[in-house]
């Protein structure tokens, strides 16, 4: 009946309170009807949000007993971020980067090895821009013509850097071979990762190379979607991590620290 007269919810209430409440309880009412509707709509975004979780475990869970194994599980994380809207990551990625930097163990490093994010990773360009501006030496990851990743020194995030040939900026050649000073803490990407420091990568293996052997803090910066509770597959050239940055939080899976630190000399 209130429909054809063009009434919606709200006018019905409205309605229903000129009629059988007394006007000064009226503008209380409503506070509380308005209450009642951000916690029903909450509530409903949260309901959608776990039973979206649940089909994307689902999911990873057939990727993980599937024969092809990564490959699946590169498609099914793929998957997963293209849920994300262009807004959501990055607010995401501001998230995980004030998160990191009022971490304590970040603000006492002195020399961060870091990366320009992807379109499907955390936007780390605010980041690197803040790393330079503040008291901190800053490296950043290229892939040398013996194709192995290896690290640079810039001071300038508009001058010492140019596109690869990976389609992302990298250090200009002519830092390249350059003596740098000892990686304290490395910030990592990939494309999942499970709550055991496990990490999918793209398939190239660059971070697992390049960490072998090395002491320092291995941290990845990832998107809460991009963290599942199943177990990935290890093998033994894997490098697992010892803290994991989401926007919600961050874990700890360091079974002790890093006794010293490692320089890495980039040679052609």
């Amino acid at each position: 009946m209130f429909d054809s007269f063009g009434l919606g919810e709200l006018g019905i209430v409205v309605l229903l309170l000129v009629l059988f409440v007394k006007p000064s309880d009226i503008g209380r009412f409503l506070r509380w009807f308005a209450k009642l509707q951000r916690r029903l709509y909450h509530w409903q975004s949260d309901l959608r949000d776990q039973l979206e979780k649940l089909v994307d475990e689902d999911d990873m869970k057939i990727a993980l007993d599937k024969p092809k194994g990564k490959q699946d599980l590169r498609k099914a994380a793929k998957e997963r971020l293209t849920k994300l809207s262009a807004m959501e990551r990055h607010q995401h990625s501001r998230e995980v980067i004030e998160r990191l930097m009022d971490w304590e163990k970040f603000q006492k490093a002195n020399v961060v090895a870091a990366f320009f994010g992807k379109f499907d990773e955390i936007e780390t360009e605010p980041l690197l821009r803040r790393i330079l501006s503040g008291n901190k030496k800053l490296l950043l990851p290229f892939v040398n013509t013996d194709n192995a990743m290896h690290f640079a020194e810039i001071t300038d995030l508009d001058l010492d850097v140019e596109e690869s040939r990976f389609g992302i900026q990298a250090p200009k050649h002519e830092f390249w071979g350059k003596e740098h000073s000892p990686i304290e803490l490395i910030l990592i990407p990939g494309q999942l990762f499970d709550n055991d420091g496990t990490r999918l990568g793209r398939g190239k293996g660059f971070y697992d190379r390049y960490l072998e052997g090395k002491k320092l803090y291995k941290v990845a910066l990832c998107f809460e979607v991009q963290l599942i509770e199943k177990k990935l597959p290890l093998e033994a050239h894997d490098i697992q991590m010892d803290y994991i940055v989401t926007e919600r939080r961050i874990i700890s899976l360091a079974k002790e620290p890093p006794k010293e630190y490692e320089s890495d000399t980039s040679t052609l």
